[in-house]
């Protein structure tokens, strides 16, 4: 408690109003044990660090809110940095007062490059709808409901739409780290799955297969299912949380997320059968155009697709498949396996 008072008082400087009754400044500045205070000191020093952090939180929440919008609109324009004179820095509420000031500015100058600044808002829209992953219907009916004049009130929509996503984004980036590192690694076996069909991996029939063998099977019974579990714990408490609205509209591999919530009493696990449709679908693509074999020697645990020991032989078609991981696609009815009936070059 002590450190937390010191650290506001430390911020606000003369910002701070606050009256501190004598108990407490003894407490605080004598560095006294909280063993050797009383109840009632204690209680005391709990309400007073209550009051100093709900005004930390006033003008700390307020600055960060007039900082983003500045270098937003400075970015768009071109302009450095932002930067504070140090003799307007020295309390929040000089920062604040300056930035108000820095912001009108900025926005007398957006009026007079209209045009050119809400064509940077658009970039930087679609740009933070990608990270975000905003699924492709949400999109279109906010571009369609979206004037194409060049105008002070579209401009105005569309950078209150670029904020609620950039805040959206910095409030939930343990749940986006958590996303990336799925992704990657679904993609990495992906990869590995292309690898597999390329004709000089093919002949030489040896180690890289080998290694490719054992570097899919840590992907798929590990990392991916350890991935898969982390993040559906997040996403089971996201979608109940304050932005459930807004994570509705959040698409994983053209999935809404919210569809990937487990019903209750549901058994399998929802991310688990979004990534053995995902990989049924690379399976399917890497397949010959003829009739799909049977996939041997692979069992299914856990909603996961694991490998075996087995490794595939080279397609019946004589093109050569993209080394580069293609988007996701729906998977066919007839889903194309790689044929298992090879293993290190020796036909069983």
């Amino acid at each position: 408690m002590r450190q937390r008072i010191l650290s506001c008082l430390d911020y606000l400087g003369t910002d701070c109003n606050l009256e501190m009754p004598q108990s407490v400044h003894q407490a605080i500045y004598m560095e006294s044990k909280p063993s050797n205070l009383s109840e009632c000191i204690l209680l005391e020093v709990d309400k007073v660090q209550d009051k100093y952090m709900d005004l930390f939180h006033k003008f700390k929440s307020e600055e960060e809110d007039l900082l983003e919008k500045i270098e937003s609109l400075r970015n768009r324009l071109a302009m450095s940095p932002y930067s504070i004179p140090e003799k307007h820095s020295t309390v929040p509420s000089q920062r604040i007062k300056y930035g108000l000031s820095e912001l009108a500015r900025l926005r007398e100058l957006r009026l007079a490059n209209l045009r050119r600044l809400t064509e940077a808002c658009v970039l930087e829209l679609e740009g933070i709808w990608t990270a975000c992953y905003v699924g492709g219907e949400y999109r279109q009916t906010f571009r369609e409901s979206t004037s194409s004049e060049c105008s002070e009130e579209n401009l105005s929509r569309l950078e209150n739409e670029v904020h609620k996503w950039r805040r959206f984004k910095a409030a939930h980036q343990d749940f986006y780290d958590a996303l990336t590192v799925w992704l990657d690694t679904l993609q990495q076996i992906k990869a590995i799955e292309l690898k597999r069909q390329d004709p000089v991996v093919l002949k030489n029939r040896g180690g890289i297969l080998l290694k490719l063998d054992k570097e899919d099977k840590k992907l798929r019974m590990r990392d991916l299912p350890n991935h898969t579990t982390h993040l559906e714990s997040i996403i089971s408490q996201e979608c109940d949380g304050p932005d459930a609205g807004l994570f509705s509209l959040v698409c994983i591999e053209g999935q809404p997320l919210s569809g990937l919530q487990l019903a209750a009493g549901q058994k399998e696990n929802a991310l688990a059968s979004l990534v053995d449709k995902s990989l049924e679908s690379s399976s399917g693509m890497l397949g010959s155009s003829g009739a799909a074999t049977k996939l041997q020697g692979t069992a299914a645990k856990g909603g996961f697709l694991y490998a075996s020991t087995k490794r595939p032989a080279m397609a019946a078609s004589t093109t050569r498949a993209s080394p580069t991981p293609s988007r996701l696609q729906t998977p066919s009815t007839e889903i194309k396996r790689p044929r298992t009936d090879y293993h290190g070059g020796v036909k069983r």
